[in-house]
């Protein structure tokens, strides 16, 4: 999937399913290439995970503002849903020739006329699978989201043929899911030393941080690249983390960032290090 080929509604359906958990292996990389390029798209998904975070914070149901529930519905109401074809009727058996008549000459034409007409029914039947592949996936999203909203909100029904997830996010995707979020949610790019590139996002508010990088050297098996929160005092470790081989690397650092502090990454042995063994291939300061 192409993120630049996108419209405003798959847009806004990506970013719902990636609120959610809800995505497929190459939808996630299209969204988290999304959210390390497009600003508006990390506002979209900050929208999106406002509601998974109510979700998990909620100490009870409150009532929804009806501008949330009207969008919620409408985005429901216009996703297209697939509707069953009826079956062909079977064509009637041929009239059995008369006895004293000679046998039909075969028709003329080119032998391959028959497979080409197969083929084109291949590839148009492909078209419609994936086709309808991402309108189901689509709608999922969509209904996974009103079905966190309801229970949240209260309220909110669910309509025919829309189906919910039966697990949520995994924790580390709701405390991402809850970083991007926030309302004071700050980025800044910079290319890696030895190449690659990164995004740190980071929320004051929240005291979190988290790092997207993307077409990073590959490591030696036997090492790993370590997070630091940097201050006057000293780097604390936050986790160490292995590169993709392709697309974007998401990683919450672990630990509280305080103000001031800065976002430092090396490259250590296996296990990770207490301190810094090698210089930093990247520092962003937060301040």
């Amino acid at each position: 999937m192409n993120y630049t080929e996108l419209t405003p509604e798959e847009r806004e359906s990506l970013a719902a399913g990636y609120a959610l958990n809800a995505l497929d292996t190459d939808e996630i990389r299209t969204a988290e290439e999304l959210l390390t390029r497009d600003p508006s798209f990390v506002a979209l998904v900050r929208s999106f995970g406002a509601v998974t975070t109510a979700l998990a914070e909620a100490p009870a149901p409150v009532v929804p503002s009806a501008g949330l529930r009207a969008g919620l519905l409408d985005a429901i109401a216009q996703t297209p849903q697939e509707a069953v074809a009826p079956a062909p009727a079977p064509a009637p058996a041929p009239a059995p020739a008369p006895a004293s008549a000679p046998a039909a000459a075969p028709p003329a034409g080119p032998a391959l006329s028959e497979p080409a007409v197969h083929s084109t029914r291949a590839v148009s039947s492909t078209g419609a699978t994936r086709a309808r592949g991402r309108r189901f996936r689509i709608t999922w999203a969509l209904a996974g989201l009103v079905a966190a909203a309801a229970l949240v909100f209260g309220g909110v029904s669910l309509g025919r043929g829309v189906f919910a997830p039966t697990t949520g996010p995994e924790a580390g995707a709701q405390a991402l899911n809850s970083l991007l979020a926030a309302g004071d949610l700050q980025r800044a790019s910079t290319p890696v030393s030895g190449g690659g590139n990164a995004t740190v996002v980071w929320s004051p508010e929240h005291g979190r941080a988290a790092i997207a990088t993307s077409d990073l050297p590959t490591l030696a098996s036997d090492r790993v690249l370590e997070l630091w929160l940097i201050d006057g005092s000293g780097a604390r470790a936050a986790g160490t983390f292995t590169p993709g081989a392709s697309g974007t690397t998401w990683t919450l650092l672990e630990g509280d960032l305080k103000p001031g502090d800065s976002v430092g990454m090396t490259v250590e042995p296996r296990g990770g290090s207490q301190q810094p063994t090698t210089d930093p291939i990247l520092v962003v300061a937060t301040a």
